[in-house]
């Protein structure tokens, strides 16, 4: 006869269980048996956490001697006496830290102390100076990393340096100590360009985060080696500027630096700069660029242009994440649409590039009627998250992910697109509300499908040069990719996935309480008006949208992960 155990009698379940638990209720749970205390105070001490945590400062120093051992990630020391709490030698397999310096010596000596301890271990560290303070503090990070006569090496893969003034001397001393390091940020830090020799090249820094000024200007006009020359295999960079436009140094005069010092950076992160310097940074300031991210409140014609210039190698394209108080993701709830450009169709353009995998636009609202216009030609989109003007309900969203879910399932499976399941029946849907990082794409095995011409016609509005000449310059027909039998894409929707809902020359079908949208391109806008009063009640499995959406979708036979406003989802 089969025992049925207790999924918390499995310790690889209850590990798991404790990532989604706040630390109170780890406490509570490590008070149930010694088994759980055990496991659970593996949790409960692996990242400490002073400015969430405030009642680690209470504990004994004999509590902390005896769990020391369990430390793996510490933040927010702000002072010596929180720098104390940490003195403890059995303190020794630390992978993270995160504090503000103190340009005290007992500080700096303490520090020297911990990190000796931990230097086979530590991978992250994060040193701070005094944010609120107008001019950097002044501090030497190599010799608080490493005292003098000391010839340590620290193992390091990621370093950030903040509100801090430091000479390139001192950042080359901590570039040649470090080996491994991969990732460096200095923002909000001042680099002086004191130097007895020539600056240390890292081979392995591959990405960086510093301001087009702290890269090309650190002393304000005197001409200097660019940053960029210490970081030969740089694939990444995040930037930004304070100006409204590149002058001193030129787009034209970055472009060459990144050709000569770092020619296999393909990454560019433009953070909370003027819409003309990122069209600059894009469009004359580097060249085949293969990840975009911008600031989706910059958005404009310019920054669209600098976009397309990027078009035949761009494969992911990005916004930051909104900023709004419990903005997330996963938030129980489907956001306000904040649609702001108003000249979205433009974005469209943005869908021709042959190679995009992954668009991720969480404040763009793509309006069905509009991709009729401008079809999406990335037929290997593998990630997308967007929001569909008129997908403005949970109820709503979630019909549209069931129905392409059993759509991507009979695909893969081999069933007749047309078979419907009941609710009774066992659904081998693999879908699951989880968070996909940044930068890494959902694996996906599909065979390749074949690639059918097909005309695209853009119709771009009178008077607007700049997208005319975009326009110009793309091919007249469009590599849109089909099945094996190479069918059209009107007649694989009628013969292969169903009932398909019909369109016509007023645009999509009118959503619930709303009435049929006038499908103009006057201004690159779409007019709609909304109708309280419609007497025809429809469900949301049935709303022409949800069918509309979700067959779109399935056009792309290689998209695993989608978000439209409520949760992410992956098949």
């Amino acid at each position: 006869m089969t025992t049925i155990r207790n999924p918390f009698d499995y310790p690889d379940i209850r590990t798991h269980l404790c990532r989604f638990l706040a630390w109170n209720s780890m406490v509570a749970c490590s008070q149930v048996s010694k088994e759980w205390n055990r496991m659970f105070s593996e949790q409960i001490w692996r990242k400490i956490d002073l400015k969430d945590q405030q009642k680690f400062k209470e504990l004994d120093s004999d509590t902390v001697a005896k769990n020391g051992h369990l430390i793996r990630s510490i933040a927010s020391i702000r002072k010596r006496s929180d720098l104390d709490l940490f003195r403890d030698p059995s303190i020794t397999k630390l992978e993270n830290l995160s504090l503000q310096l103190k340009t005290k010596s007992g500080f700096v000596n303490l520090l020297s102390e911990i990190l000796q301890r931990n230097i086979d271990t530590l991978t992250s560290l994060e040193l701070s100076g005094n944010s609120s303070r107008d001019i950097p503090d002044s501090f030497d990070v190599a010799d608080a990393l490493f005292p003098a006569g000391s010839t340590t090496t620290l193992k390091l893969n990621k370093l950030k340096l903040a509100h801090l003034t430091i000479t390139q001397d001192a950042l080359s001393t901590v570039l040649s100590r470090c080996p491994d390091l991969k990732d460096l940020d200095i923002r909000k830090c001042v680099v002086t360009t004191k130097t007895e020799g020539e600056p240390y090249k890292h081979e392995g820094v591959t990405r960086l985060f510093a301001s087009v000024e702290q890269v090309f200007d650190p002393d304000n006009g005197k001409e200097v080696t660019p940053l960029l020359a210490q970081f030969p295999n740089l694939t990444f960079w995040e930037t930004w500027s304070s100006k409204n436009n590149l002058d001193n140094p030129t787009p034209a005069t970055i472009q060459a630096k990144i050709r000569e010092y770092c020619p296999k950076l393909k990454e560019m992160y433009v953070d909370d700069s003027a819409s003309s310097i990122t069209h600059e940074l894009l469009a004359d300031g580097s060249e085949n660029l293969s990840s975009i991210c911008f600031q989706y409140k910059t958005i404009d014609a310019s920054v669209v242009l600098g976009i397309l210039t990027n078009r035949a190698t761009l494969k992911t394209l990005r916004t930051y994440a909104p900023t709004d108080d419990g903005w997330s993701y996963h938030a129980d709830t489907v956001p306000e649409s904040r649609e702001r450009f108003t000249e979205g169709w433009m974005v469209h353009l943005v869908m021709s590039s042959p190679q995009l995998t992954v668009l991720d636009f969480p404040e763009h609202e793509v309006r069905m009627n509009r991709i009729e216009h401008f079809p999406w030609a990335c037929k290997d989109l593998k990630e997308l998250r967007v929001r569909f003007h008129g997908l403005n309900t949970q109820g709503l969203i979630m019909a549209t992910i069931k129905r392409w879910a059993r759509g991507v399932q009979s695909r893969r499976y081999g069933l007749p697109a047309s078979e419907e399941r009941t609710e009774s029946e066992p659904a081998k849907v693999e879908t699951a509300t989880v968070e996909v990082p940044a930068a890494v794409e959902a694996p996906v095995a599909v065979e390749a499908p074949v690639a059918v011409e097909v005309p695209v016609t853009i119709e771009v509005p009178a008077g607007n040069v700049a997208v005319e000449q975009m326009a110009a310059n793309m091919p007249a027909d469009g590599q849109v990719e089909q099945g094996e039998q190479g069918e059209q894409v009107a007649q694989a929707e009628q013969e292969g996935q169903g009932a398909q809902v019909e369109q016509g020359a007023q645009g999509e079908q009118p959503e619930q309480g709303e009435q049929p949208q006038q499908a103009t391109e006057e201004d690159g806008r779409d007019g709609a008006a909304d109708n309280e009063n419609s007497e025809v009640e429809v469900s949301d499995d049935d709303h022409p949208l949800v069918h509309k959406v979700a067959d779109h979708l399935l056009q792309f036979e290689k998209l695993t992960t989608v978000w439209l406003g409520y949760k992410v989802w992956t098949v």
